[in-house]
Order: C-alpha cells, then structure tokens, then sequence
C-alpha cells in the first residue's frame, strides 16, 4: 500500500530534478507546440543534465560515453 501511495504521489506531484506534471494537462484537440503537448515538462531533467554531466568533453569525442537501459 505504501508503494502504491509514493507512486501516486509521483504521478501527481512529479520527481524534483526529473520531471514536474503540466497544469492543466493539455488538450489532444489544440494545436499546440510540440515540446508541451506532453503530460510531464522534462525541463528540470534538461537542467539537472546540464549541472552533472561535462558535455564538451563528451563532444570533443575523448571520453567513450556508453548509455543503458
């Protein structure tokens, strides 16, 4: 039950530095731009990204930069 509950509050509340719920939620009839037509706005992960990983080392192709899932 508590599993369910901190997945729920996920879902409704988001995970800082991951990705936060858009308020209202949008519409799958307006035309909209692409990057909001999502339920969730990534922009706190963009950011989190940005403050951890040293992307011109990876870009000046020195570092060998393997990624999973």
């Amino acid at each position: 039950m508590l599993n369910q509950l901190s997945s729920l509050g996920t879902l409704l509340g988001g995970a800082p530095g991951f990705f936060k719920p858009r308020v209202p939620p949008p519409s799958p009839f307006t035309p909209e731009a692409p990057d909001s037509l999502s339920y969730y706005d990534v922009a706190p992960l963009k950011a989190t990204l940005e403050r951890l990983v040293n992307f011109d080392l990876i870009n000046r192709g020195i570092t060998c930069l393997s990624i999973g899932r």
